[in-house]
């Protein structure tokens, strides 16, 4: 080492790329993420720090990501808040993975930003990351500004201790002249020149190997990184629970329940009350609008076969969540029961809602 390397040290590009899809055995690989079509979800797929251990010191990772779209923010960490449930030793034993860091949110077009920052927490320190972000595990785009911020100002405290270093930090927007497609973007904190892209790989289990191929790769383990999971979802399968949509539940099993209206008198109630619940799957911010045709069109199939099981009398088999299915009345109508995307197929194409008197 020279004199004038005591005072000087150049820069050094670190790594930060996108793997491409043929090294990644993961389904759904490359896919284009277009406005309005499907969600996006940001994940972390995993997390690693080299040295557990510094001197006397045990360090454990943290990851603090941001991601912003269409006016949106969300702040989430994933780290020791998420894991003290097991105590505050031992954590280097502690795995996270594919761990959710927003969505799924709508793409609606224009820019997404994604920043992570990957940070070394010293053991001594964990208690203040439990106190501090404890609160913080799953937070969605959408997020009510006065949480995010209560988010973010506890993750500042934490990793404006002076023993908090950041490993690996990555600011990167996906714009219209940058499409987003699904698949890994991998950081890691080393030299990027130093760095073999055509050893690296994503086993099936969302881990970093490294080697010639995938049957021969063995874990990464020379430097710090983070591999970030973008994921294409076509449907959601929270959407009966989303505000403004789960009230319709209530008032459709009202209708159905009713034991004293004929099955015309609900037939009526239903297709008065149709047009509002089209409407708001519509207008619902949460939603794609293929995915908001689906739900209709399989809310809609699952009502009118249960007006026909009144009409003849016949039992009608709920689709159970956790069992086996099992005859019961058709006025017990419930959206758990409706079937998912996948149960039902693909819509047809050019299929719109129905906004009117469907039954």
């Amino acid at each position: 080492m020279s004199i004038r390397d005591i005072f000087v040290r150049r820069a050094t590009h670190l790594y930060w790329e996108r793997l491409p899809a043929d090294h990644a055995e993961w389904p759904g690989v490359d896919a284009p993420i277009e406005p309005d079509t499907a969600y996006v979800v940001v994940r972390l797929s995993e997390m690693y720090l080299r040295d557990a251990r510094v001197l006397w010191r045990k360090t454990y990772p943290m990851l603090h990501a941001s991601v912003t779209h269409a006016g949106s923010e969300s702040h989430t960490v994933a780290g020791p808040a998420q894991l003290r449930t097991f105590g505050d030793t031992n954590l280097d034993r502690a795995v996270t993975l594919n761990y959710v860091l927003a969505g799924p949110t709508p793409m609606r077009g224009g820019d997404l930003t994604v920043m992570v920052g990957l940070y070394a927490v010293p053991g001594e320190d964990t208690a203040a990351a439990f106190i501090s972000v404890a609160t913080v595990s799953g937070l969605a785009l959408g997020t009510i500004p006065a949480l995010v911020t209560a988010v973010r100002t506890g993750v500042e405290r934490v990793i404006g201790l002076d023993t908090v270093a950041l490993q690996l930090g990555v600011l990167d927007t996906f714009s219209p002249g940058k499409p987003l497609r699904s698949g890994f973007l991998v950081g890691i904190a080393a030299d990027a020149s130093t760095v073999r892209s055509d050893r690296l790989w994503i086993d099936k289990g969302g881990h970093l190997i490294a080697g010639n191929d995938p049957p021969t790769a063995k874990r990464y383990v020379d430097h710090d990184y983070l591999v970030i999971d973008i994921e294409r979802r076509e449907a959601r399968d929270d959407w009966a629970s989303l505000p403004e949509i789960d009230r319709y539940n209530t008032q459709f099993r009202t209708i159905m329940a009713d034991t004293v209206a004929s099955v015309e008198q609900k037939r009526s109630k239903l297709n008065e009350l149709w047009p509002h619940f089209t409407q708001a799957l519509h207008d619902h911010p949460a939603l794609v609008r293929p995915d908001a045709q689906g739900i209709a069109r399989r809310v809609g199939d699952d009502l009118t076969d249960r007006l026909k099981a009144l009409a003849s009398g016949d039992r009608f088999e709920l689709r159970s969540v956790g069992r086996a299915p099992e005859l019961a009345p058709p006025g017990a109508f419930d959206f758990i029961y409706v079937p998912s995307s996948r149960d039902a197929g693909p819509l047809p194409d050019g299929a719109r809602p129905l906004s009117a008197a469907p039954f």
